[in-house]
């Protein structure tokens, strides 16, 4: 039970008392009764004997001495004292009335009627032995007498009870049965009464209205769920009327509401899986299914079959005559009031092949019968009989082989939703006009294999995909939009579009019927349960009768129902709870859990050092929920909602700062949640960014740089010092190398009047030597010249020889000394030199003759 302080109270009878733990739905604490209330409670767990809460959390304690208390607001406060507590059978309250079931000695009943309000006590009689119900909204108990099979209503109070006989409304036997536990519960809030019973042979579920008797048989839909081994033990009702059965296996969740579909070849000895479906002028409803083809009434009853005719597609002309398009490449006209068929076959000399598996017919204004096949577009000339492939689309070769889904004609032409795109035709002329993936703006579309196309009142065309959901295009401006399960969709493969009065696309899938808003674009989607005759729907199975119903066909039967019946249903609004928080933390690696915190104060400051946020979360709608759709955004972050599909977020490595993050989800069926999971996050900056720490290195850094300067003008004023006392150092030894080269130069002066005085002497020598030398010289060479000229007498040869050898080497000696005495003059600057031609020869012979005697001595030659 849950109390009005938002704490569960979780209690479990022992021999030894009662003992109740209380878990806080805040913090997510766990603590006992003991801890919680100590000394508050006049009573101890021992004493206790039943614990009951109304709808408004109240929780009511029922003591072994018959002393009833109510918990509320943090207190307890004493409502009331059963004379005998040995008498007492059942305890009920709502937020107005305490209700208590006694038994008299004599083996007569009451019950006690106690207003919350003011104590006062109103008390009723019961006939004989009964077993209390429940209590409805008009503070009504309700009671039920097996053996007499009536119920007993206490709504007239002193005035007498009501009585119903349950005998009028056939119920099963079953629930006559004495129970081994209570097996009927009332609905306080439409009054209907839940009755079951899963016995071995006893086996009965259905819910019962007071006065009209048995409204749901529940057992058909329950049988392959309960069993005998894991029956309901307890049906509890929330707020939103759903009922909520628990049993050893889990808890199923049940819903009553009416079915608005109505469901056509449903529950018959075979399944139809349908295809073509078509309305004739008279009410008759033509259908194909793999199993042939067949009419029914209006009624839904079949009234004709014909398995071996089997067709796709269908249409109606503007005389009321109905043409289907078969699988085998035929097309046939059938008029509805005469039951006439016409039948119109391929021709098997035609230059292409034959169409097959025919999805689309339609008869244009002109007359001519367009039928598209899964290779190809065909064409009939009903009043030739003319029955050809169409090949006038020479731009598009891909046409040739493309399956043609869907032919939908408008005043201007024929559009044709193909597996390659959406094509147009004017009549009488080529196909020249192609929206695909492949063309350039303004007619590309996002996707090519479409099965339908619809265009609205405002020129947009709506494009069911298969397998890229729904596309919205305008062709004037080529911009497009594309729809898919991240949108909301219950599935990417749509088979049509059709339009209601109320700005609603119905949407047939692979997975259940889909309404789509064009405005507001959300989604709302009908499956099975919701009492549609199929989840997955077929190509070419659709239509719109002359009322405005919508027939969908599909894997098991045909979807038949009016969007008037869904005008005025309103969103359904869910709550999205958080139901995990966790951070990794990067220098342990290990797994934080933050639930508690972010649950309490819908913020979260995380450390740089924690590498991950691991968020969990689920919407509560408890129906499909793996086909609910999610979608986060991270503000300070994100722009944009980036979708999820699954209930769980991880965001690693936030730089820092502070963000909002925000999720929001959206189940199959268009429930959005009642509000945004909104969680602020908070990054602190790293120790590095903070402003302490910069402040620190600032401060560092100046006193590094004071310091620096301080030694800085230290080691200036030491350096000053040295080199002062380098300069005067230096000073000295110049002054010493000053004085030595004062010496030196000194020496040198000397040294140099003495050179230049002993050049002068030696210069004076080589003259007087060369004098003294040129003198004799002279004279010998003229003794040598007149001895040869013969002034002395014949001389012999040899003689001769040798004289003239004499005669050339003084000549030479005498050209050394005029050459010393040119040295002279070249010292003295009076050296003049000429430049004149000589003869080489010469001077090489004189060389010659010098070694000329000395070589024939040795007698070289």
């Amino acid at each position: 039970y849950e109390d009005t302080a938002q704490r569960l109270w979780i209690v479990q009878p022992t021999d030894l008392g009662t003992y109740i733990t209380l878990l806080d739905l805040k913090t997510n604490s766990i603590k006992s009764f003991d801890e919680v209330f100590k000394d508050k409670v006049p009573f101890t767990n021992k004493d206790i004997d039943y614990i009951y809460s109304n709808a408004v959390n109240d929780i009511f304690i029922s003591t072994e001495k018959g002393n009833i208390y109510r918990y509320r607001d943090n207190r307890f406060e004493h409502i009331f004292t059963i004379p005998d507590p040995a008498l007492r059978t059942a305890l009920y309250t709502n937020e107005r009335y305490l209700w208590i079931q006694l038994t008299a000695q004599e083996g007569k009943e009451k019950v006690l009627k106690i207003s919350l309000r003011d104590q006062a006590v109103e008390e009723i009689e019961l006939p004989g032995y009964t077993e209390t119900i429940g209590i409805d909204k008009n503070d009504a108990l309700w009671l039920f007498q097996s053996r007499q099979k009536k119920l007993l209503c206490t709504s007239n109070g002193k005035d007498g009870l009501k009585t119903i006989d349950l005998r009028s409304f056939e119920l099963p036997e079953a629930i006559y049965k004495t129970p081994d536990f209570r097996e009927y519960r009332l609905n306080p809030s439409d009054g209907l009464i839940w009755w079951w019973r899963q016995q071995k042979d006893q086996k009965a579920f259905f819910v019962l209205h007071p006065r009209e008797g048995m409204i749901y048989n529940l057992q058909p839909e329950v049988a392959s769920l309960l069993t005998y081994e894991t029956p309901i033990r307890n049906i509890y009702f929330d707020t939103e009327n759903r009922a909520w059965a628990a049993t050893q296996d889990g808890i199923f969740i049940i819903t009553l509401k009416k079915n608005k579909f109505t469901i056509l070849l449903s529950g018959q000895p075979e399944t139809y899986s349908v295809r073509g479906i078509i309305k004739d002028s008279r009410g008759t409803l033509h259908i194909c299914t793999y199993n042939g083809s067949m009419q029914l009434s209006p009624e839904g009853d079949i009234i004709k079959k014909d398995k071996n005719m089997r067709w796709f597609c269908a249409a109606a002309d503007n005389r009321g005559n109905l043409w289907f398009g078969t699988g085998n490449g035929r097309i046939e006209k059938y008029d509805p009031l005469s039951g006439q068929s016409q039948y119109y076959t391929y021709p098997s000399d035609a230059p292409y092949p034959a169409p097959w598996a025919q999805w689309a017919i339609i008869r244009d204004k002109t007359g001519r019968v367009w039928a598209g096949a899964r290779n190809g577009l065909y064409f009939l000339e009903p009043r030739t009989g003319l029955y050809r492939k169409f090949t006038r689309h020479k731009a598009f070769p891909q046409l040739e082989e493309s399956s043609i889904n869907h032919l939908y004609e408008t005043k201007e032409g024929i559009w044709m939703a193909t597996s390659s795109g959406l094509y147009f035709m004017e009549p009488g002329k080529d196909i020249t006009v192609r929206y695909a993936a492949g063309e350039k703006p303004p007619r590309r579309v996002p996707y090519d294999y479409l099965l339908h196309c619809y265009r609205d009142k405002t020129g947009i065309f709506w494009l069911a995909a298969k397998g890229g959901g729904l596309v919205r295009f305008d062709p004037d401006t080529g911009i497009s939009r594309q729809f898919t399960t991240a949108d909301g969709l219950s599935s990417n493969i749509i088979y049509a579009v059709y339009e209601d009065d109320y700005g609603k696309l119905w949407l047939p899938s692979n997975y259940g019927l889909m309404q789509f808003d064009k405005e507001s674009h959300r989604v709302n989607t009908y499956l099975k349960n919701d009492g549609i005759a199929h989840n997955e729907f077929n190509t070419a199975s659709h239509y719109r009768t002359i009322d405005g119903r919508l027939c969908f066909g599909g894997l098991s039967g045909i979807t038949v129902f009016h969007p008037k019946d869904f005008a005025e249903e309103s969103a359904v609004q869910v709550p999205l709870q958080l139901t995990a928080c966790q951070v990794l933390d990067g220098k342990t690696g290990a797994l934080t859990d933050k639930t508690t915190a972010v649950t309490t104060t819908g913020a979260l400051a995380l450390s740089p050092s924690d590498k991950s946020l691991i968020i969990e979360f689920a919407l509560l709608n408890y129906e499909n929920i793996s086909k609910n759709n999610y979608a986060y955004t991270l503000e300070g972050l994100d722009k944009v909602w980036t979708p999820l599909r699954s209930n769980s977020l991880r965001i690693n490595a936030l730089p820092y700062g502070s963000y909002v993050l925000r999720i929001k989800g959206q189940g199959i069926k268009g429930e959005q949640s009642v509000n945004d999971l909104t969680i602020n996050l908070f990054v602190r900056k790293p120790f590095y960014l903070k402003r302490g720490f910069i402040i620190s290195c600032i401060l560092a850094s100046g006193l590094l740089i004071y310091g620096i300067f301080r030694w800085r003008l230290k080691s200036l004023a030491q350096a000053k010092l040295r080199l002062r006392e380098m300069v005067k150092q230096r000073t000295r030894e110049i002054q010493k190398q000053k004085n030595k080269i004062e010496k030196d130069k000194n020496t040198i002066e000397q040294q140099a009047v003495k050179l230049k005085a002993l050049d002068s002497a030696k210069s004076r020598f080589f003259a007087n030597i060369s004098h003294e030398l040129r003198t004799p010289l002279t004279l010998i060479l003229g003794h040598l010249q007149a001895t040869l000229g013969g002034k002395y007498g014949t001389i012999g040869q040899r003689v001769r020889d040798n004289l003239e050898v004499s005669h050339s080497n003084s000549r030479r000696l005498l050209g050394m000394i005029e050459e010393i005495l040119d040295l002279s003059k070249m010292e003295a600057g009076k050296l003049e030199l000429h430049n004149k031609p000589v003869r080489f020869y010469p001077l090489l012979d004189r060389l010659c003759d010098t070694f000329r005697s000395y070589l024939k001595g040795k007698n070289v030659r």
